[in-house]
């Protein structure tokens, strides 16, 4: 009977390790053959605990801290100054601040790939120090707390465009396929999107169009540069540049008939037309990596509530 048992409990350890195994060369797989890790976030943003704390001390009392924790969870590297946090509905002087806004004095490395195996992004606190409510209170103060954060960030996308000198004339050996209403995009972990890429033949030239999307509040690059606020000017633009292994001409009409320029998005989206001149091409079809790359400064916020207390 023992040893019926002792091989049944075997026979359950060796499923269980099958099925561990099973899972974690899945979770490897995810990623493999893909040029990106993929996401749609760039920087997590979160208070760090009890910074601040629920309730602080009126009449210059005590000092404390609002920190924030932020996580590079997307694939750009973000440098030293380029996130700048911005306090909201305090008065700066009632707590003791020369200043409402802070930039970051680190480097954020971003999520990457070594193989299969992701390496993760990485975390570091952004800390207004030291503040202290000055005034004698009557009654308890209710402070309702926002954090603007603007940040510096890009998206890089991948597609493979089929190319041949003379794009209308079809091949039974063509090795791809010129006329692509569905062409594949990769995109690296950010807010922003490529998507929609699809490209057709023409005499001597492909064309494809490409759509920019984005659900969140988006501004040029460098826009700001003391505070995180509002840039109506410049709000809703990026900028966007094409180039490819081989330097193939790149014409987009609303990058001023370039490959790079400033381009405003409407309702979060817009589609960008591009022509390449395959003239002095192969005649044999061959696929050619395009990089499309989409800088902006992304802006988000995160809120808490604490109290001032009457003493």
């Amino acid at each position: 009977m023992r040893v019926m048992m002792k091989k049944e409990a075997l026979f359950i350890i060796l499923i269980g390790l099958f099925l561990i195994t099973g899972c974690t060369q899945q979770d490897k797989g995810e990623t493999s053959g893909k040029i990106y890790i993929g996401g749609d976030e760039g920087l997590e943003i979160s208070f760090v605990e009890g910074n601040p704390p629920k309730f602080v001390s009126d009449g210059n009392k005590e000092s404390f801290d609002i920190a924030l924790l932020v996580k590079n969870v997307g694939e750009d590297d973000i440098e030293n100054g380029d996130i700048i946090a911005t306090l909201q509905n305090i008065n700066k002087d009632l707590f003791s601040l020369s200043s409402l806004s802070i930039a970051n004095n680190f480097d954020l490395e971003g999520k990457s790939k070594d193989r299969d195996r992701i390496i993760e992004g990485d975390q570091e606190e952004l800390p207004f120090k030291d503040l202290r409510y000055t005034e004698e209170l009557d009654v308890d103060f209710d402070v309702d707390l926002r954090v603007d954060v603007c940040y510096e960030y890009t998206t890089k996308a991948s597609v493979d465009l089929c190319l041949k000198q003379q794009p209308t004339q079809r091949r039974t050996r063509d090795a791809c396929e010129v006329d692509n209403s569905n062409v594949n995009v990769e995109n690296s972990g950010a807010p922003v999107k490529v998507a929609n890429v699809v490209q057709f033949p023409r005499t001597n030239s492909i064309r494809f169009n490409f759509d920019i999307v984005s659900q969140g509040e988006l501004y040029e690059p460098g826009t700001f540069t003391n505070s995180c606020s509002v840039d109506k000017e410049r709000e809703n633009k990026v900028k966007v540049k094409l180039n490819t292994p081989s330097r193939v001409g790149i014409s987009c009409s609303k990058l001023e008939g370039g490959d790079e320029g400033i381009v405003e998005l409407f309702n979060g989206k817009r589609t960008i037309t591009c022509t390449i001149d395959t003239s002095g091409l192969q005649t044999v079809a061959f696929k050619e990596r395009l990089n499309i790359f989409v800088d902006y400064v992304y802006k988000d916020s995160v809120s808490t509530s604490f109290v001032v207390e009457a003493d």
